[in-house]
């Protein structure tokens, strides 16, 4: 959470607070010692990205940490764990150094995901990850051709490929088909991926208008990303690569969106979101969920008043009270300018015929639904699992758009929100978190991914629409490098006459933005002298006293896993 200090005696309030700072041992220089840090996986760039079957046996990483023995490694091959193995080294020194030893000399032609973790005694977590592709040896004489064409055996070039669906490629440019084993294909890199799913983050972004405003706004989607070995960090303004319509929260603005996800999601153990939701952590019933490909946030159901949205745009009910509509896409903005969807989001795949005469306002979801292969990620959610559209192979394999599970309780309408739905088991195509384990163009091996969904299995409304739960772990951050709690929503999801506040959003202002507001000492609205400087020395031992309970917490960690911030010495 940011603090803004506005108005007068802001130099004052701020020297004031380092030295209460300071007083309270948070400036104080660290005691120094051993760090314990995370442990590390180091490849030191010994392993290719194309590899001929045959000419690499196993791939070695090397594991460091302060104590090895301690260390906890897992290894997966395409989501699947095999049995670890470790192979000591000694440099001329004598010094030892101990490697993770993966085999993959029984590996098919194709591309295969290698996964190892380590965890030390201290719960601190570190995964390496590659993605690696083996092309069958290629034939490099006239003579090997000729003894090739006089074989009668049927061709092998498909087999091993891992291609669960034959006939579809790969929709993203990405990992997708593996049928290729002439060596041709090249493995994306990571970033090279990303970029591929994502949008707006090549800088060429097109103009889009907001259709609530009475000029052109030209309002431009950027993004940028970056990441590490475990997470990927991704940084937005919010604003969609399509037309919009505000509605009644006009209008978009450009917002400052900061969201981290693990690259590897780690599933709840306790969740198994067939059965039920039990144990598994809940989306939040309104404000963010997820966030789309353009990395425009995804919200849930419901709207400020605590009814299902969509259910009411498509009416449902009458939403009685708060004047609430959806625009192009099932998205509008709250507060602060902030855009959102509520359902689809698939628009930002889909183009205008500019040839036609096509605007974006012709945008109809059946377009979106209405397709002969499997849907582009839309986004993901907080976990880290990605988000497909309405259309997914199903368990033979076919084309076919995913349904919901979920169903209005009888008698209700989506009035109620969340509460006015019931999940049951088998219904529809997915899960209680609205989502399955299969293979996707992205993932040929399988994958556990959500859709968004419109109808359910009895053709009725698709909700939760986007996700109702999480199957993976959902990591402290988020966006503005969080942990803190999403308080954008007053006047629309919580406020006077609506309803309390989100935990952790009672004890400030907050502006639209989520941070905190303080007053300086000159903007108390009391009057001056005495009564004015005591006001402010008490402001000034609530911030001193709220710094130093902050300080001595825990630190977050920071994308390499590091404890950062404060540490005071004991008293």
């Amino acid at each position: 959470m940011r603090i803004e200090v506005r108005g007068r005696g802001t130099v004052v309030f701020l020297a004031a607070i380092m030295i209460s700072s300071a007083l309270s041992g948070c400036l104080e220089a660290e005691e120094d010692g051993p760090e314990d840090l995370p442990p590390i996986l180091e490849d030191h760039d010994s392993i290719p990205e194309t590899i001929t079957k045959g000419d690499i046996d196993r791939i070695e990483v090397e594991l460091l940490d302060e104590s090895l023995q301690t260390v906890i490694v897992e290894v997966s091959v395409n989501d699947n764990p095999v049995g670890v193995e470790f192979t000591l080294r000694y440099d001329d020194n004598g010094l030892e150094s101990k490697f993770v030893v993966v085999t993959i000399s029984d590996l098919d032609a194709g591309f295969h995901k290698i996964r190892i973790s380590a965890e030390d005694e201290k719960g601190q977590r570190t995964s390496w990850i590659a993605l690696i592709s083996i092309v069958e040896e290629s034939i490099e004489n006239e003579d090997d051709v000729e003894n090739i064409e006089d074989q009668d055996a049927e061709p092998q070039g498909n087999e091993g490929t891992g291609d669960q669906n034959g006939s579809t490629g790969d929709q993203n440019g990405s990992t997708g088909d593996q049928n290729g084993s002439g060596g041709d294909e090249t493995m994306p890199t990571l970033e090279e991926w990303w970029h591929d799913v994502l949008l707006c983050d090549d800088g060429n972004s097109t103009g889009v208008d907001d259709y609530n405003t009475s000029g052109f706004d030209n309002h431009l989607c950027q993004l940028s990303f970056t990441t590490n070995e475990t997470h990927i960090e991704v940084a937005s303004n919010g604003l969609p690569n399509h037309d919009l319509e505000s509605g009644p929260g006009c209008c978009t603005s450009a917002q400052e969106h900061v969201w981290t996800i693990p690259l590897e999601p780690t599933n709840q153990t306790e969740c198994n979101p067939s059965v039920s939701t039990d144990g598994c952590t809940m989306a939040p019933e309104r404000g963010a969920v997820a966030f789309a490909a353009n990395w425009v946030p995804i919200f849930g159901p419901e709207d400020g008043p605590g009814g299902d949205a969509v259910a009411g745009q498509e009416g449902a009910y009458e939403e009685d009270r708060q004047h609430v509509w959806l625009g192009i896409c099932h998205a509008h903005s709250g507060p602060g300018g902030e855009y959102h969807y509520h359902a689809d989001s698939n628009c930002m795949h889909w183009h205008p015929e500019g040839e036609n005469g096509g605007t974006w306002a012709d945008y109809s979801i059946d377009s979106s639904r209405n397709v002969i292969s499997h849907s582009p990620i839309v986004g993901f959610a907080l976990d880290g699992y990605p988000i497909y559209g309405f259309v997914g192979w199903d368990a033979d394999g076919m084309v076919s758009e995913m349904t919901s599970s979920y169903r209005l309780k009888d008698g209700e309408t989506g009035y109620n929100g969340i509460d006015d739905y019931e999940y049951v088991s088998g219904l529809g195509d997915l899960d209680s978190c609205n989502g399955q384990f299969g293979g996707t163009p992205d993932y040929p091996d399988g994958v556990y991914h959500y859709h968004t969904t419109w109808e359910n299995g009895e053709g009725g409304i698709g909700f939760p629409y986007f996700i109702n739960c999480y199957r993976g772990v959902v990591e402290s951050g988020g966006e503005d490098n969080g942990g803190d709690p999403d308080c954008s929503g007053h006047g629309e999801t919580w406020g006077p006459g609506i309803g309390p506040p989100p935990e952790g959003c009672g004890g400030g202002q907050m502006d639209s933005s989520g941070n905190l507001v303080i007053p300086s000492i000159g903007d108390i609205g009391v009057g001056g002298g005495k009564l004015s400087a005591a006001l402010g020395l008490a402001l000034l031992f609530v911030a001193a006293s709220a710094i130093r309970a902050v300080a001595s917490s825990s630190a977050s960690r920071d994308l390499a896993g590091r404890v950062a911030g404060c540490h005071p010495a004991p008293v």
